[in-house]
């Protein structure tokens, strides 16, 4: 099962903004909010799939706290707290999708965590959090995926459905990047990883998926076909982000489990790689990547572990048993 944490808002034209304003009581003050997620972090099971650590009310109607509406300021401080009980690894998701920031306040995916990193004052907030992490000895990274022309992806097969403001909708058919749009998606992830390590960040995190998926990949030339040719552009990758930012900078790549027959369930679909095929991936990786995780099949609970992670008690780990 999976918790989303989230603070009360006081909304203006609500029955408690009425109490509140003929009889005021007092609101969470942010570090006593911070304090308490992470007291709450580290009492909830091991196996409980965190979703959501904070939330946003309308700030049209929002009476209080005003600090919540500063996610960014919320969320450097509940990481900066988690370092400093010993959590040694933050992975930071700094995307800058405007499409996202475009959605509706009322949808629910309008809520991720997206940036304007040209921005300098959102860089402020960028290099805050790596200095907060660094200040207790933690580690920081940032997510780090490749970007592909609109309309193409690697492998050149669409999934069935994708994610946009007004719901799911059917995925709209995608051709293959060509070789110089690989070497193009390579060069500009290299780029990222050299500006996050300008802002202090200690290495980058990449999601593989879709780049292993059998499925997903029709090419036939070589990023197609065997596992070896199918893993090789995101080894291109992690060569060149080690070339560009040097051996001591931290390549995280995150994958889907696969699990066995006996821990499959009804609802888990299938990745389009093998066990083998992870086995593959983990022994080309050796030298060039420098932490693997392995995390859930299914596409909510894949999301990284939470810091009451206990591998003996996580499905994950019996996936590549």
């Amino acid at each position: 099962y999976a918790v989303k944490i989230h603070l009360l808002h006081l909304l203006r034209g609500t029955p408690l903004a009425a109490e509140y304003e003929s009889d005021p009581f007092r609101l969470l003050e942010r570090e006593e909010y911070v304090q308490l997620v992470c007291d709450q972090l580290e009492l909830l099971p091991p196996e409980t799939m965190i979703q959501r650590l904070t939330g946003d009310g309308d700030r049209r109607l929002l009476v209080g706290p005003m600090w919540s509406v500063r996610k960014r300021e919320v969320l450097n401080a509940i990481d900066r707290e988690m370092a400093r009980r010993g959590n040694a690894l933050v992975i930071a998701d700094i995307r800058d999708t405007p499409g996202v920031r475009q959605m509706p306040d009322t949808h629910d995916f309008a809520h991720s965590y997206t940036f304007d990193t040209k921005n300098p004052a959102v860089q402020n907030y960028i290099c805050q959090l790596a200095d907060d992490v660094h200040f207790y000895g933690s580690k920081v990274l940032a997510m780090c995926m490749p970007v592909w022309p609109r309309g193409k992806n690697l492998g050149g097969k669409s999934p069935r459905f994708r994610q946009e403001a007004r719901g799911f909708v059917p995925a709209p058919p995608m051709e293959m990047a060509t070789k110089e749009e690989i070497r193009a998606a390579i060069d500009e992830a290299v780029a990222r990883a050299l500006k996050f390590k300008s802002w202090g960040y200690d290495g980058i995190a990449v999601h593989i998926y879709n780049d292993l998926n059998a499925d997903m990949n029709i090419r036939t030339d070589e990023y197609g076909g065997s596992t070896e040719n199918r893993c090789r552009m995101m080894m291109e990758l992690f060569d060149a982000v080690k070339k560009a930012c040097g051996r001591k900078f931290i390549v995280h790549a995150m994958l889907n489990g696969v699990p066995v027959e006996a821990d499959r369930r009804p609802e888990d679909v299938s990745p389009g790689y093998t066990l083998d095929d992870v086995v593959t991936f983990c022994k080309l990786a050796e030298g060039r990547c420098d932490v693997i995780t392995v995390r859930e099949l299914n596409i909510t609970e894949s999301h990284p572990t939470g810091y009451t992670f206990r591998k003996e008690q996580h499905r994950c780990i019996n996936m590549i048993r």
